[in-house]
């Protein structure tokens, strides 16, 4: 390898390296909160089934919500990357998605 191929190769390297750098940081974060979402499941399952019971008796409530939600029927496929019940772990995510962020509880303090 001759002087200038070296350093064109050196040049393409750290041209991608800050890309690559963020992309393995971002793959290290995501392991992590795989990582802590199962004390977050067995904290939180047991009110989310809790409440998903309640909302089952309400008035309101009609089985094409329950399937909308996928409260209803039983699945055994499995979440990949938590070994999950999909069903639960998409009821979870439902649940996060429509709870309130820290800021928005301090706002309304």
């Amino acid at each position: 390898m001759t002087a200038d191929e070296r350093a064109d190769y050196l040049a393409q390297v750290n041209a991608v390296l800050p890309t690559v750098t963020d992309i393995v940081d971002l793959m290290e974060q995501m392991d992590q909160k795989v990582a802590d979402l199962q004390p977050l499941l067995e904290t939180y399952l047991p009110l989310i089934r809790k409440d998903i019971r309640r909302a089952k008796t309400a008035p309101g409530y009609l089985p094409s919500i329950g399937e909308q939600f996928d409260w209803i029927g039983d699945s055994t496929e499995r979440d990949p990357a938590c070994g999950l019940q999909l069903r639960c772990f998409t009821t979870l995510c439902a649940f996060a998605l429509l709870m309130p962020t820290v800021e928005e509880i301090a706002a309304n303090l």
